[in-house]
């Protein structure tokens, strides 16, 4: 990885615009620092989706560099104040030529191996941040940031408290925890405001936290300073979380029945509908509520189909315009009415049926802090008398 790393460095001065934002460029010399300077940095403009992010560079306790990359909610959007970490790595080189500070971790909130890029602007006072999927480049966040004070101590931290190597999770849900190496996991309490604060544990003792001149997050309990590192990245599992209750109609199927609508947790585009047919694992498609598009690509109902003694294989399903069906209508939602209108078409191997409608009624809403799926069986169905298209 630190190799791939080295190999992009062309790529990212050239391709990515990650040099000096100095419209001068070929007349003018820049400079910049020897070293990346410590420091935390945020979001100044974040015009596409709905989350905003920050950046440390600091060092660990035992003197390693680490980048931390996190994003927070807009408070326009459906996760507003809610923090993530999407990588924190100490495989990190920093390029004094080109003011790029570049990074590798294998693991990330993506669930896939990211390269992330800070590239100094022309005042040194800002970076560009580009956080990138290692295996095709894909892009998936870009941010300018401005260099500022840390403003919470939320993220999952490891310490030596007392003698006992100690992970503490901070979050923003009441739900902040600490959990001594080889002891039981005990809820703690923690405020921050104005560059200091206070962590609360389980029996009662306090520690005072503030951030250094470098970044670190410093705890000072029972008379000694400790350093709370940033836990690395480890790959998060994508968690869907029930949101809602309905009733699914099929154009081929009829009515489904009762079936839960989830969301994941990481990608509020995506959601899952389960069970779906007589797969238990539902349906997954994606709904951007900004442009209305949905997409549904191609699932498997599981299924068997067979017409006049004739074994098919498993039906499958995709929306009619991702499957290019001729004069497809978009798939929609309606929120008034809280209805998903999904045009879908149905197909074998062999060939498929004319383009359906499928519809769902959200019936009742789920709390999120109720934390059970919802168990379904899986029901048997009988097929509308409808004819196969062959493929020619």
């Amino acid at each position: 990885m630190k190799k791939f790393i080295l190999s992009l460095a062309a790529l990212v001065v050239t391709g990515l615009g990650l040099t000096s934002c100095n419209n001068d460029f070929e007349n003018t010399k820049v400079s910049y620092p020897a070293q990346m300077p410590y420091g935390y940095y945020q979001s100044q403009y974040t015009p596409d989706g709905n989350s905003e992010y920050a950046l440390t560079y600091t060092t660990t306790s035992t003197g390693q560099p680490i980048l931390v990359v996190k994003m927070r909610g807009k408070s326009t959007g459906a996760d507003s104040g809610v923090y993530r970490n999407i990588i924190a790595t100490t495989d990190v080189k920093y390029d004094p030529a080109t003011g790029i500070l570049s990074a590798s971790s294998e693991g990330s909130l993506y669930d896939f191996p990211v390269l992330a890029y800070a590239a100094f602007q022309k005042d040194n006072n800002k970076v560009t941040l580009n956080v990138l999927k290692a295996a095709d480049s894909t892009r998936q966040v870009v941010s300018t940031l401005v260099k500022s004070q840390p403003s919470d101590i939320y993220g999952t931290w490891t310490a030596n408290i007392n003698g006992v190597q100690t992970t503490l999770v901070l979050n923003d849900k009441g739900k902040s925890t600490s959990t001594p190496e080889g002891g039981a996991k005990t809820t703690i309490t923690h405020q921050f405001a104005n560059g200091a604060g206070v962590i609360t544990f389980a029996d009662g003792t306090q520690g005072s936290v503030s951030y250094n001149a470098n970044g670190q997050l410093v705890m000072t309990i029972n008379g000694q300073q400790v350093i709370l590192d940033p836990a690395q990245s480890k790959a998060e599992p994508e968690i869907m979380i029930p949101i809602y209750e309905g009733v699914y109609t099929s154009g081929l199927f009829n009515s489904l029945g009762n079936c839960t609508l989830y969301q994941s947790n990481k990608d509020e585009s995506k959601y899952q509908i389960k069970p779906f047919v007589q797969n238990p694992d539902g349906m997954y498609f994606t709904y951007n509520k900004s442009t209305g598009v949905i997409v549904i690509k191609d699932q498997d109902t599981m299924y068997d189909f067979t017409q006049d003694g004739q074994p098919y294989g498993h039906i499958f399903v995709s929306d009619a315009v991702t499957k290019g069906a001729d004069g497809a209508v978009p798939s929609s939602y309606d929120a008034t009415g809280k209805v998903f209108t999904f045009n879908v078409v149905y197909f074998v191997k062999a060939g498929s049926f004319k383009p359906m409608t499928d519809v769902f009624v959200l019936q009742n809403e789920i709390p999120r802090d109720e934390a059970p799926a919802m168990i379904h069986k899986t029901p048997k169905f009988e097929l509308k008398n409808v004819q196969l298209f062959k493929n020619k």
